[in-house]
């Protein structure tokens, strides 16, 4: 199986399963290739998590622009 490319969609991804599933701490996907100084909120893997609206906005656009242009 290919590795997905690390897009704002697959770092929400990547967001919410740290935040279920590993208390708040960023955690690698294996299938995600992800780069975290090419990414929208620059979090390191082991880093907590911790969205303050400022951060939340810019996740939210990057997210939904990488949508428009994917299922335009």
């Amino acid at each position: 199986m290919p590795l997905k490319n690390g897009s704002p969609l697959n770092e929400a991804r990547i967001l919410c399963h740290s935040i279920l599933a590993n208390g708040d701490v960023l955690r690698a996907e294996k299938t995600i290739r992800f780069k975290p100084e090419r990414s929208v909120l620059k979090l390191q893997f082991g880093d907590e998590i911790r969205l303050d609206q400022e951060v939340f906005r810019a996740d939210f656009r990057a997210f939904f622009v990488e949508i428009e242009t994917k299922f335009r």
